[in-house]
Order: C-alpha cells, then structure tokens, then sequence
C-alpha cells in the first residue's frame, strides 16, 4: 500500500468575483487503498480545504479581484496525503466590461488585413491573458469558413491573413480566467474585398492619382509629385521628372497628376518583365493646348536609344511597338482626348507569329488599326530592353502632353476579356464614367466586387 498519485486537473481554472473554482478527476494510481478526500491548498494566503472523495469540485472564495494565485491539490487514502500538483495561476475577477474599442480594420493586399485596437482593464476584472480575433463571411455568398486567431495580452494590433475576397466581419473579444468578453458594436467592423485589379494575375505597376503618395491622406492642390508611389506589390514608384502636381477634384471629386509639357513621371522596372506584353489602362483627361506628340505613355531605355520603342512609344495616333520601332501602327484614337476616358493597350508579344496590337476606350474596341506604312498589319519579335516605364513622356525627357492622370493600372500579361472587363468596371466606377461603357457591358449598371 502507498500514498496515492496526482489527481488529474482540469487546468481551466474558472474566475468569479472574489472567487476561483477548480475541477479535477481521481488520480490513475489510488496507492491499493480508496481514496478518502481531496486537499486544496494555497500557501500564499494560507488557504486549505479538505473536499469528499465523491466531490470534484471546489470554489475559493474571499479572494482579492485581480490578484494572482496558484493553488495546489492532493488526494488522501488511509496511508496519507499524497503529493500536490498545481494549477495554472489565476486571478479572480469579472469577465472584461469594458472590452476593445477603437477597432480598425485595414485591408492591405488580396488576402491580408491589419487590425488594430485599444484595451484598458476594467475595475474588478480579471487581467486580460488573450486577445481572440475572429473573421466571419458577412455576405450571403461568401463560401469561406469562419476561422480565429490569437493575440497575446500585449499586443494591440495583428496582421491577418488567409482571407479570401469577399466581405468580413472581424470580432475582437478578451479572454481572462472569468471567459470571454461579450462583443458589441465597438468590436465590430465590416472591411470590403481588396480592390478588383489585385485579384488578377500580372500587376505590374498600379498609381493612383487620388492617393499618389500610397498613404490615403489627402494631398493639396498644386503639391509636386516627387514621387508617385506604386500600389501594386512590387513597389515600382515612379520618381518625377520635373515638376508633375497633384490637381484636387479634377474627376468625379477624385484627384489627379497633372502632367504638363517637360513633366513626367518614370517608374524604373527591370528589362524584360513585359518581354510577354505589356497590357495597360490608363484613366485621363487631356488639358490645355494639343501637342504634336501626346505621348501618353512609353516603355523606354535610359542609356540606349531612349526614342525608339523599347518595346512601346505612344503619340497621338501613332503606336510604335518592338525594338527599333520595328512595327508601327495608327488607329481612329486620338490620344489628345478632352473627355475624361479610360484608354487600353494591350501589346501582345507572346511570339514572333502573335505579336499584335489591340485598344479599347471605355470598353469599346478602338477600329481603324492601320500599318502606318500601308499593306498588312505588321508583327515584331518580342523584346523588352527598356528599364523605365514613362507616364507622359519618353525615357530622353522629350515628348509631350497636357493631361491628368488620374489611375495608370499595367500587367505584364494579355488580359482575357472578362478581366479586362473587370478592370474596366472598378475604373469606370471609380472615377465616374461607368456611363461611357457600352451597353452589355457587365458593370455598365453595377460596380464590380
């Protein structure tokens, strides 16, 4: 005969007000004798309680709120008390109050967000051990499960990720030894899909012309753009060649970058990302006088042979596409356009035999696509040794346009009509010209989510 084994804790110790309660089960090894009690002690108060061997239950009552305590518990057989084992620390106290407040949610790429939020304990509480962070669907068609995440007590912001493209509600609750806090509207906050164009493969190069510092903070009219800051992932900002400025409400209350003969604006990306084509959209206005250039926009080289297509040249009506200008084309589009547009490009240079240009304005497929020399559409072998892409002028700091730029979005591959069709639509809602899509569009009526 023996003393007997530990008894088997339920280690979740539960906190009341001024109380702890503790849950156990009889040890595996009794010592060859029935067990006769239970002995539950604490030496920092001193505590101890003797509880029947048929009870696997206590309650500690008297306690300071708040306080920390580690309780211990033996079982008894007629040989004698065996040895103690612990519980986890505990303080006692109510569930959190007070709870999370000021909880914001940020979305910051297809499938991450950053949340925030500020916690104070209230009187009576038990000290916070958890913070638990959960995201749920909260639209009818959302298909991906809710899921949770923890934080420690410190922390006041996490970086999620996982989430799919579609709405979400996040829940920040607090966890002590008392259970979780009780949600309420300050926990709560609805965060929208990421924009469309970075769902679709391919981004290159995203500037915004309402954000073009990449911070969401409003910029004053007439303020020089030095620098045009990338939204896309790969963090290709364009640096300002001269004095490009940021023009207030120039679009649906939007912003702009306004960009004036001798201004640009140069995005340096390595030689060969659009070796397979280079698919831009571009929202602008035309202003002030015409040029005999317009150059919109260029591919170029910064060390060789800066005016010719390296692979891309725009001017007017004029498209010069490959290395050395090898093949150039006209259209019926005139880039000196007054009317705020949402103006395609889709270079395609998949392989020598595909190699070919194609244009759409507000989603209408621009006509007239001409060999500016006569005869058949030419093609070209594919090349990109161009290191700069130039909004509004070349890579020589020649060319020339009076335009606001409002949003430039570039892929380096050939878009499917139904992610054109996507860009378009969040462009068009965006800015305001989802009137100027044609009908049978499919967000001629309703904006993309």
């Amino acid at each position: 005969m023996s003393l007997p084994g530990l008894p088997r804790l339920n280690y979740r110790v539960k906190a009341t007000s001024n109380a702890l309660e503790f849950w156990w089960q009889a040890p595996l090894n009794d010592g060859g004798k029935a067990i006769t009690g239970y002995n539950l002690w604490c030496s920092s108060i001193p505590y101890s309680t003797i509880i029947g061997s048929s009870t696997f239950y206590a309650k500690a009552s008297s306690l300071t709120n708040s306080q920390d305590y580690v309780f211990q518990l033996a079982a008894i057989n007629t040989v004698g008390t065996g040895a103690f084992t612990n519980y986890q620390i505990a303080q006692p106290g109510i569930i959190s109050q007070s709870g999370v407040s000021n909880l914001t949610v940020a979305a910051t790429g297809p499938t991450t967000a950053t949340t925030s939020w500020t916690f104070s304990n209230g009187a009576n509480e038990a000290t916070n051990k958890f913070f638990a962070i959960t995201m749920y669907p909260s639209s009818p068609s959302a298909t991906i499960s809710t899921f949770r995440v923890a934080a420690y007590p410190n922390q006041r912001s996490a970086i999620i990720s996982g989430l799919s493209t579609t709405y979400y509600t996040f829940m920040v609750q607090t966890i002590n030894d008392a259970g979780w806090s009780f949600p309420n509207v300050s926990t709560l906050t609805l965060i929208t899909p990421p924009p469309p164009i970075t769902r679709i493969s391919g981004l290159t190069l995203w500037l915004d012309g309402n954000d073009p510092l990449g911070t969401g903070a409003a910029v004053s009219n007439g303020t020089v753009i030095t620098t045009w800051y990338d939204k896309s992932p790969n963090g290709y900002n364009a640096a300002a060649y001269n004095s490009p400025t940021l023009t207030t409400n120039s679009l649906n209350s939007l912003s702009g970058v306004s960009i004036t003969a001798g201004n640009s604006s140069k995005s340096s990306i390595p030689a060969g990302t659009f070796i397979s084509a280079i698919n831009a959209f571009i929202v602008y206005k035309s202003t002030g006088a015409n040029n005999t250039s317009n150059t919109i926009i260029t591919r170029g080289n910064s060390v060789t042979n800066p005016n010719l297509g390296n692979p891309l040249d725009i001017q007017t009506n004029l498209y010069l596409c490959g290395l050395g200008n090898a093949a150039q084309f006209t259209s019926n589009y005139n880039c000196y356009n007054t009317s705020a547009s949402i103006f395609n490009i889709n270079m395609n240079q998949a392989s020598l035999a595909t190699s070919n240009l194609t244009l759409f304005s507000n989603g209408i497929a621009v006509t007239g696509i001409a060999n500016r020399f006569g005869g058949a559409l030419p093609t070209w072998t594919p090349s990109d040794i161009g290191n700069l892409f130039i909004i509004g002028g070349r890579a020589d700091n020649g060319g020339n346009i009076n335009a606001n730029y409002h949003e430039v979005v570039v892929f380096n591959t050939t878009l499917g009509t139904s992610d054109r069709q996507l860009v378009e639509g969040y462009l068009a809602w965006k800015w305001g010209l989802q009137g100027s899509l044609p009908g049978g569009h499919p967000y001629k009526s309703v904006a993309p989510t």
